[in-house]
């Protein structure tokens, strides 16, 4: 186990068991097995991720959200605006949209 203040990584590193850090900048690329956090994880640049990303509590995304697949919503959908809309693309169209509600 590691315990650190401040980390800055400019390469590569790799932490085999667990390791607790109460600011980390890196530069470069991490891989994580896991990633657990208790606070905010600010993400400047490209963020891939290959398997389930768990949020308790709420997420705000700025711009473009999109999704390859689907999503699920097991509550509710809600849209703020002027005039909210839900755009429809009918086999993959590249129109504006095939239906608007």
């Amino acid at each position: 186990m590691a315990i650190l203040s401040n980390l800055v990584v400019h390469g590569a590193s790799r932490f085999l068991n667990t390791a607790y850090f109460n600011d980390v900048s890196i530069s470069g690329t991490a891989s994580l097995a896991s990633l657990s956090l208790s606070g905010t994880l600010a993400v400047t640049g490209a963020a891939t991720l290959s398997s389930t990303l768990a949020v308790t509590g709420a997420s705000t995304f700025t711009g473009i959200l999109t999704a390859n697949n689907q999503i699920v919503g097991k509550n509710g959908i809600e849209l703020y605006g002027s005039t909210p809309y839900i755009d429809f693309h009918y086999n993959n169209s590249t129109a504006d949209y095939t239906s608007r509600i």
